[in-house]
């Protein structure tokens, strides 16, 4: 279990939260194994770097040779081969990666719905519709930041389509939505 400890846009609110979280857990598991207790599996806690720019940090860390190998036989040397050597067939016969790389394929699916090419409202290279960075204030953001932008201060605006932005943005928003519903559907 572990969380990335480097940070774009939000300096160290985003991985500090993470790892708060992970920090408590083995604080938690540290006082149950006072107290006798001990996990049925091995709990590894980390915190890695370069988790901002492609999760290299944690890609990287599941290819070092495995920290406990008594628990392996012949060529399990990472925790990647142990993740592929417990991998078993399930029902349909389909090995478990498979299975696991179909549901991480549909999430990611799921995930890329909320972009629009187009980006948001004056900001181009911002292309979630669902969260992003709040033009309003450098350290907050907005959920769906473009009908937020179209909508902030509308009654002072002279433009006479800011409606029809408005309208254009919840019209992004409701087809986003309705292809990531989509992505969820169950295939065969």
């Amino acid at each position: 279990m572990g969380n990335h400890i480097d940070a774009w846009g939000f300096g160290a609110i985003d991985p500090s939260t993470g790892t708060a979280a992970v920090l408590e857990i083995a604080r938690a598991v540290g006082e149950l194994k006072k107290t006798g207790w001990r996990p049925r599996r091995t709990i590894i806690f980390g915190g890695w770097g370069s988790g901002e720019y492609g999760l290299i940090g944690s890609y990287e860390w599941v290819e070092v040779p495995d920290p406990n190998p008594d628990e392996f036989e012949g060529d399990v040397t990472t925790l990647y081969d142990r993740w592929f050597a417990r991998a078993s067939s399930l029902e349909n016969g389909e090995p478990f990666l498979y299975q696991l790389r179909a549901v991480n394929d549909q999430l990611m699916s799921f995930e890329r719905a909320f972009i629009d090419p187009l980006g948001l409202p004056g900001r181009p290279i911002t292309r979630h519709v669902i969260f992003a960075p709040s033009t309003r204030n450098k350290y907050g953001s907005d959920k769906f930041a473009g009908i937020v932008d179209t909508m902030f201060d509308i009654d002072n605006n002279p433009d006479p389509d800011k409606w029809e932005y408005v309208a254009e943005q919840l019209a992004a928003v409701t087809y986003a939505i309705q292809s990531a519903a989509y992505s969820l559907r169950i295939t065969t």
